[in-house]
């Protein structure tokens, strides 16, 4: 019975070792290249997607794997976090563009739409905190009625700060340190603390938030749009 046992474990060790071998060697052989991305025949193309979403789900899977311990902290973690805050960057740019549709007025005033030619571009900052300040600044140009409800904005504005501090420009959490040798006399780099289960309450929160202000903007452009036109119908 032993040596059967032994005959067994054998023969899996040489099929293990027969796998490997195969495999290292079928790296140095020519293997047929398969297309990824295919590009109209003429004229400008897009990426179809929705990329705010796309980013925050992602997140969120990541991070329901790391805190699980499926996942690695210091693997698919960091994605993770990166994947948040550039999802952070993508709703609130959403969100300030989406306050530009409107006009200019104050809360005694009627909403009204912008001319689309009024609209300003978002410009292409990463800067969380200056994007945040240009959105408040456009609500309440614009928009006042919404800050005025109540929303908890404050909570927004917490998780930008944060992330502003640990990363200004979007590249702390893409890219490794620097990667050149370091002097001698130079300090070893404490590591980064990161709660990954109160990212995912802290995400959750800010995109629950900034989706009900996005929609309450389009929204109201689309209520300005149907007033407008009844209006003309008269």
């Amino acid at each position: 019975m032993d040596r059967e046992s032994d005959s067994i474990r054998f023969e899996d060790l040489a099929k293990e070792e027969e796998k490997i071998i195969s495999e290292h060697t079928a790296l140095y052989r020519p293997a047929e290249y398969r297309r990824i991305f295919f590009t109209p025949q003429s004229g400008p193309w897009k990426v179809d997607a929705s990329f705010a979403d796309g980013y925050y789900q992602s997140a969120k899977v990541l991070l329901e794997g790391v805190i699980k311990g499926n996942l690695r902290e210091g693997v698919e973690g960091v994605a993770a976090v990166f994947l948040s805050r550039h999802y952070l960057e993508l709703a609130l740019k959403y969100a300030l563009f989406h306050a530009r549709w409107l006009k200019e007025r104050t809360v005694d005033e009627p909403s009204r739409n912008a001319p689309a030619n009024e609209v300003e571009a978002v410009k292409e900052e990463h800067k969380l905190w200056l994007l945040w300040c240009e959105l408040l600044s456009e609500l309440n140009k614009r928009s006042p009625d919404v800050p005025a409800t109540g929303l908890d904005v404050e909570f927004v504005e917490r998780f930008v700060k944060e992330f502003q501090q640990v990363d200004k420009g979007s590249i702390r959490f893409r890219y490794p340190r620097k990667l050149s040798v370091a002097a001698p006399s130079e300090p070893r780099p404490e590591r980064l603390g990161i709660s990954f289960e109160n990212l995912l309450i802290d995400l959750t929160r800010v995109h629950d938030i900034l989706s009900l202000l996005d929609g309450s903007l389009v929204n109201q452009y689309g209520f300005n749009q149907d007033s407008e036109a009844e209006l003309n119908s008269f």
